[in-house]
């Protein structure tokens, strides 16, 4: 919805003054900006791909957007620095059975502010049960590989 205002002053003895320049005013929706972590969810590895959706119904660009996420002691830990264009942000160095959070904050191209709120999740890895060693040999007559391992199954 658009919304045009002009206005007219009057001074002290009753004169009126010209009209003002007409100042075009934009109504937009609120846009939908969020994250692919929900509250408390378990990241199992020590790197996750962080996906960010922002849409908007009157088509309103998103300017920037900046990705933090913080350790228990609320310690910044990693930092995306601004950013200007929508793709997956990798999030690094996640330490086995910690706690975080992370926020997301954006602008749009009109200076609307946006935040996803700081949102906890947990790094918990899965571990493997059993390590061994083999010895992989290279069968280049065949085109195949020879494994050999002194696992017990």
């Amino acid at each position: 919805m658009n919304l045009v205002l002009e206005w007219q002053n009057t001074d002290n003895n009753g004169i009126d003054s010209e009209w003002s320049d007409p100042v075009l005013f934009y109504c937009y929706s609120t846009p939908t900006f969020k994250i692919n972590i929900e509250p408390n969810q378990l990241i199992q590895a020590q790197t996750y791909g962080v996906n960010i959706t922002y849409t908007q119904p009157e088509g309103e660009l998103l300017q920037s957007y900046r990705v933090r996420v913080y350790n228990s002691n609320d310690t910044v830990i990693y930092d995306s620095n601004t950013r200007y264009i929508l793709d997956t942000v990798k999030i690094t160095n996640l330490q086995d059975n910690n706690s975080y959070s992370i926020l997301v904050t954006g602008e749009t191209i009109n200076g609307m502010s946006l935040s996803t709120g700081r949102i906890p999740f947990l790094a918990d890895f899965i571990k493997a049960e059993t390590y061994f060693m083999c010895e992989v040999t290279n069968m280049y007559d065949t085109g195949g590989i020879f494994i050999k391992s002194n696992a017990r199954c």
